[in-house]
């Protein structure tokens, strides 16, 4: 008890006096209107709790707000775990509508005082921070021996205001603790809160119009610092947080405004600049400087662009419909084993909800994979690709828009407004450097919050590409490292040349030029010593310049060297694996991992997903 308090409760309690110098303004003035109302300060307070029916309607008249306010309460609990805690929400009456206790606080009086349908006005329940926040709008705290009734000065209450868009009072979220040695780290968790629920009601209010963030600092625009302003199709302001009218303050004086009495720049030219997600420096009617950043919603923000010639917004997408027959890549499939068990793992991740990744070099198949994996998925019934190279220079922070192909033709629109189960692949997220990790963070929240919620058209899983330079170069990538704990599953494709199905791949490739040719057994290996070279692209051209050559219809080893006649013999495989191309290839491979190990047997051996007998068995000595 502070020294002030220490003289002002006695006289409350035993003279009925209120002494106002060494209390804060809202305590004391409660205190009066208690004491005017012939409320006893040594006296119980009295148990006011609702009727059924009217906490019914109470809770129907507060419905989104309490909505809203439950995840907040749950993620707050976390925050104060240990400090028997209980966390109340309640209405503008002061009524509490849902309540979240600590399992050390079960059972204790202040527990059974604090329930859904108590009511906390201060007419009844005399000074404490629910009835007060209620009456004032702002965050209060009274602690200990602040409320009014001494028999609640074992208790600290710490109360914040929630506001709906108009500005108007939505609620109160209120913690109330025995314990008062944190009273200023729980005040900044319950105000923190509290504006997080704000925010959540004017977004929701004005999901279909354009949302703001606004600060005088750039770098506090993705901060709950920032203020939140919502305009119509037409530029006219439809809302703005208390945060926004403390940052824009002429806002108060305008009735109706439109977005050039708010700032001095254009609306059409404000909307070309940060439709793809940049922030734009404006200047208010003051001069000041303002940043701004359009905050991505489902509602049809297509709709707010001013008219103009282009159509397009930030990111070219190809969305493929999946008919309820495989697609090229479920009749594909893999032979090689490997593979498989990493599309598999893929898929368990994608199905959990996780990102994937999907790494190797260019031209070794890593989007057909990554089609392969979407097709493994079950319930996906659409998948957009987006190519990250081509994204780079509309500075992607991913509003996911873009032209969206398929069905009807081409369309455009958000994409996260799509409907169905969609698998959304980002091709070659390498291109965006350092801003990889962070960029692909803030789309997975996107795409968590429209799967999870009840009202979205549809759930996402994202896959992503990185290409990568060298055959381990995804391996020691700094920025892959930065994504070890981030996977819900990565692996690497290997090289074309090391694949256990090269021959199905290149004999179904073969048959697409000449249906009645097939590769020998021995030309098999000398294609394989193209090595790094050898690639998608490169083996369809070279299979279409081995198929218009004059043959009886098999292609031997001779006729591929004749083609490539710089190709040296090919590797040796052990005595056990030789004359069964399969073994041979597996041996190969086994081998080639050894050398870059440098014959370290356990490294290869985890590296290749085998133990180390196996290779062993077939590298020996091999360097």
């Amino acid at each position: 008890m502070t020294q002030g308090l220490h003289r002002a409760r006695p006289l409350l309690d035993e003279q009925g006096v209120v002494l106002d110098s060494v209390l804060q303004p809202e305590i004391s003035s409660s205190w009066r209107r208690c004491l005017e109302q012939g409320l006893d300060p040594c006296a119980d307070s009295t148990d006011c709790v609702l009727t059924f029916e009217n906490f019914l309607l109470h809770k129907q008249r507060s419905e989104r707000p309490l909505m809203l306010a439950r995840p907040e309460m749950e993620l707050l609990a976390s925050q104060i775990a240990g400090h028997d805690y209980l966390i109340a929400f309640g209405d503008t009456d002061g009524v509490v509508l849902d309540v979240l206790t600590d399992t050390q606080a079960e059972g204790t009086p202040m527990a059974r005082s604090i329930i859904p349908g108590s009511v906390w006005n201060e007419d009844l329940r005399g000074t404490n921070a629910l009835g007060l926040v209620a009456k004032h709008a702002r965050r209060l705290s009274v602690l200990g021996p602040e409320h009014f009734f001494a028999a609640n000065a074992a208790i600290s209450c710490i109360a914040a205001p929630v506001f709906r868009s108009d500005g108007s009072l939505a609620g109160v979220l209120d913690v109330t603790s025995p314990i008062g040695d944190r009273e200023r780290h729980t005040a900044t968790l319950v105000g923190l809160a509290a504006l997080n629920i704000t925010n959540r009601l004017f977004v929701e209010d004005h999901r279909n119009e354009l949302i703001l963030y606004c600060h005088p600092r750039e770098e506090y625009l993705t901060t709950q610092s920032a203020g939140l302003l919502a305009f119509d199709r037409d530029g006219r302001m439809t809302g703005a947080t208390a945060v926004a009218r403390d940052l824009l303050p002429d806002i108060a004086g305008l009735r109706s405004p439109h977005f050039s009495d708010v700032f001095q720049d254009g609306y059409a030219r404000t909307l070309d600049s940060i439709q793809s997600g940049d922030n734009a420096q404006l200047r208010d009617r003051r001069g000041s400087s303002v940043f701004v950043r359009i905050r991505l919603t489902r509602g049809p923000v297509m709709g707010l662009r001013a008219p103009g010639p282009q159509l397009t917004l930030g990111l070219p997408a190809l969305q493929i419909d999946r008919s309820d027959a495989p697609g090229p890549a479920a009749k594909r499939g893999t032979g090689d084993d490997y593979m498989k068990k990493q599309i598999e793992l893929c898929a368990e991740a994608a199905e959990a909800g996780l990102p994937v990744r999907i790494c190797g070099r260019s031209g070794n198949g890593l989007s057909e994979t990554a089609r392969t994996v979407h097709a493994h998925l079950r319930g996906k019934d659409r998948c957009i690709e987006i190519d990250c190279a081509i994204a780079k220079e509309s500075h992607l922070d991913f509003s996911l828009r873009g032209q969206v192909v398929g069905g009807d033709g081409p369309a455009f629109g958000p994409l996260l407004e799509t409907r169905g189960n969609v698998t959304l692949i980002l091709d070659g997220i390498e291109a965006l450097g350092d801003r990889a990790l962070p960029v692909t963070k803030r789309l997975l929240c996107q795409l968590d919050q429209v799967s999870r919620d009840k009202q979205a058209p549809g759930s996402w899983t994202l896959l992503v590409i990185e290409r990568c330079s060298g055959t381990d170069a995804c391996q020691h990538d700094r920025s892959a490292v930065a994504f070890d704990d981030f996977w819900g599953h990565s692996f690497c494709v290997p090289p074309l040349s090391e694949r256990m199905d090269l021959g199905a791949v290149s004999q179904t490739i073969l048959s697409e030029f000449a249906p009645d040719a097939r590769l020998a057994d021995d030309a098999l290996p000398v294609v394989r010593q193209l090595g790094d070279h050898l690639t998608f692209y490169s083996l369809r051209r070279l299979l279409f310049q081995l198929s218009r050559r004059k043959s009886n219809g098999l292609i031997g080893a001779d006729r591929v060297r004749e083609l490539l006649p710089w190709l040296a013999g090919q590797d040796p495989v052990c005595e056990a694996c030789q004359g069964h191309s399969t073994r041979e290839a597996n041996c190969r491979r086994i081998r080639k991992t050894m050398r870059e190990c440098d014959g370290n047997v356990s490294l290869a051996a985890r590296r290749l997903g085998v133990s180390r007998n196996t290779v062993y068995k077939h590298a020996g000595t091999a360097k």
